[in-house]
């Protein structure tokens, strides 16, 4: 769209009216600015990273880029607001709630509460991870975690096993803020 949208505001061949190529214009110009301020924010936080040793060392965990490694410091700090790794995945709403009458216990859907962004980037996080395991690029080498992960794909939709990972990434990522610990690669 970024390539044909000037030709068309310029092109004197099409059958544009002159309000329709104001417009489109304004949109273009509107799209420019916005990527410009994209790219701004995007420096910024990568500025962020460089001077943060607590962000790059949560970029060590598989699927937490630039983006979830500073929000995850943001919201969390030192995670001693949490007590345990549990509480902040359910602060996080990565935990599915639950439905339990008569001694029947029901799981239903992820509770979806807290921050719907940082929920967001580590739910992509656990797809990029998963996308990076059916190609056999493997993140998580031949430890207890590869093999949680094969026998979870093995018995659970992609979606499910993304959250299931979303919540260990989450729970991985308090442990390492609240013990200041690297991240161990065959936990």
């Amino acid at each position: 769209m970024r390539d044909i949208l000037p030709g068309l505001i310029r092109g004197t061949d099409n059958e544009l009216s002159g309000v329709m190529r104001q417009l489109l214009n304004t949109m273009f110009e509107l799209i420019n600015s916005l990527e410009l301020q994209i790219a701004e924010q995007d420096d910024l936080l990568k500025t962020v990273l460089r001077e943060n040793e607590v962000c790059r060392r949560l970029m060590k965990i598989p699927g937490v880029g630039y983006l979830t490694a500073t929000m995850l410091f943001a919201v969390a700090g030192s995670a001693s607001g949490f007590k345990n790794g549990r509480e902040f995945a359910a602060y996080l709403g990565l935990v599915p709630r639950e439905h339990s009458t008569g001694g029947k216990h029901r799981l239903l859907g992820i509770s979806k509460r807290g921050d719907p962004y940082l929920r967001t980037l580590l739910v992509q996080g656990g797809f990029a991870v998963l996308f990076a395991v059916s190609k056999g690029h493997s993140t998580l080498g031949h430890g207890k975690q590869a093999a949680w992960l094969s026998s979870l794909m093995a018995r659970a939709e992609p979606k499910k096993v993304a959250v299931a990972l979303a919540n260990k990434i989450a729970r991985t990522a308090w442990g390492m803020l609240r013990n200041g610990t690297d991240y161990a690669f065959n936990q």
